[in-house]
């Protein structure tokens, strides 16, 4: 009893930590390497696998989240919502940058064509 208890927890939180790492964008070998973990060592995290505190603490860091609200995220149903704005805003803030980043992109573009043209 008490190990599908424990395997239900571990699962939520690897589904919360998936579900953050997605909406940024990111691999999981970017992830791992921005939190300086192991990359299979995420894997199994995020399949429901048991971990340690000071790599949850890493991801957290790399992942810019409270520790504690991975806990509230992963194992209070109340905070769904509020995890579910949070990946919203995640995702529409990475939307807006790169739609920022291809302006800039393509102004420097039309910059360099009328420059090479001056020439």
């Amino acid at each position: 009893m008490q190990d599908e208890y424990v395997q239900k927890k571990l699962k939520a939180l690897g589904k919360v930590i998936k579900e953050l790492r997605l909406a940024y964008s990111l691999t999981q070998a970017r992830l791992a390497n921005m939190a300086e973990v192991d990359s299979s060592n995420l894997q199994k995290i995020e399949a429901g696998k048991n971990t340690t505190v000071d790599t949850l603490v890493r991801i957290c860091g790399a992942l810019n989240l409270e520790e504690h609200l991975l806990f509230d995220y992963a194992w209070n149903k109340n905070k769904r919502a509020e995890f579910e704005k949070l990946i919203e805003a995640i995702r529409k803030r990475r939307l807006r940058a790169a739609a920022n980043s291809s302006q800039c992109e393509d102004a420097r573009a039309r910059h360099v064509e009328r420059k090479s043209c001056w020439h």
